[in-house]
Order: C-alpha cells, then structure tokens, then sequence
C-alpha cells in the first residue's frame, strides 16, 4: 500500500510539472516611429506567473493619456492551464527626438524580471497626420512605410483640391 501511495504522489507531481508553463514577461509597442501629437500604445505581457507585483517604467519626455489599463486571462485546453495578464498605457511624447523607455519590472517569490528596454523616435508632424494607435499589425520596421504613404495620400488629396 505505501508503494502505491509513494508512486500515486509521484505520478501526480510529473503530471503537474508536465502541465507547467514557461513563465514570460514580454512588451510591446504600437509603433516605434511616433510622429508629435499622436498617441502610443505600450502594452507589457506577463504569461504563467503565479503571483507578483508590476512595476511600470518611467516616462520621461511622455505624457500618460491612459492607463495602466489591466487585462487578465486564463485558458485551459486539454487540461493545460496557461494565464496571461497585460498592462497597457497609452503615451504621447512631449518634443521630438530619440527616446528609451526604461525597463519594467515584475517581482515574484522567485525574483524580479525585468522588460527590455524599448527605443522610440518622435518626429516632427507638420503635416497633422494622425496615426492609428491600436495598429500592432504593422512590423516596427514598416511604421516608417505607413508615416510615408499615409503622407503621399495626404499630398494627393491636397493636390487635387487644388486643381
């Protein structure tokens, strides 16, 4: 019986430890290229963390217009359980340049994991073109691509109030 019983309690822990997910602690970003009076969005992920306490960056040379906004999930698929909870602010640089926005952080029983450190370049924006903030479909390489097409069209429209 106790043969049983030891090997009962070793069955279950592998089958726990089998069902564990990879803790993961991730950002995200809009755009890297902003361009002055447009907003950003700045989304941080944290997925299979037990417990712990978010500690959001520094935003210099930003304006907070929202958030943090706080979003919590968790899914279970075949007896997999996975959770994932995100921070997201919405930003708006205060004078043109080149931009980091430090790390955040998040600390657990297990220590504190820290996000990399995002880099973002404000443009001037005389134009007034207004960018769409919730757009993660775009690479952070091709924002550039949208800024130059998004003032092509704006070109042609004026171009053609003009004739």
């Amino acid at each position: 019986m106790k043969k049983l019983m030891i090997s009962l309690s070793c069955f279950c822990f592998f089958i726990s430890l089998s069902n564990a997910q990879d803790f993961k602690f991730e950002v995200s970003i809009s755009s890297d290229t902003v361009l002055m009076d447009n907003h950003f969005e700045l989304r941080y992920s944290v997925e299979n963390a037990k417990q712990g306490n978010f500690e959001g960056p520094s935003f210099e040379n930003f304006n907070l217009v929202g958030g943090p906004n706080y979003s919590s999930s968790m899914t279970i698929i075949n007896g997999s359980m996975s959770q994932s909870t995100s921070y997201t602010y919405f930003l708006k640089p205060i004078t043109p340049g080149d931009y980091s926005l430090g790390p955040a952080f998040f600390n657990t029983e297990d220590g504190q994991q820290a996000s990399p450190t995002i880099n973002i370049h404000v443009k001037e924006n005389p134009d007034g073109i207004q960018q769409d903030p919730y757009d993660f479909s775009t690479s952070r390489s091709s924002g550039a691509n949208k800024l130059k097409k998004q003032k092509e069209d704006k070109l042609k429209k004026y171009k053609m109030k003009k004739l």
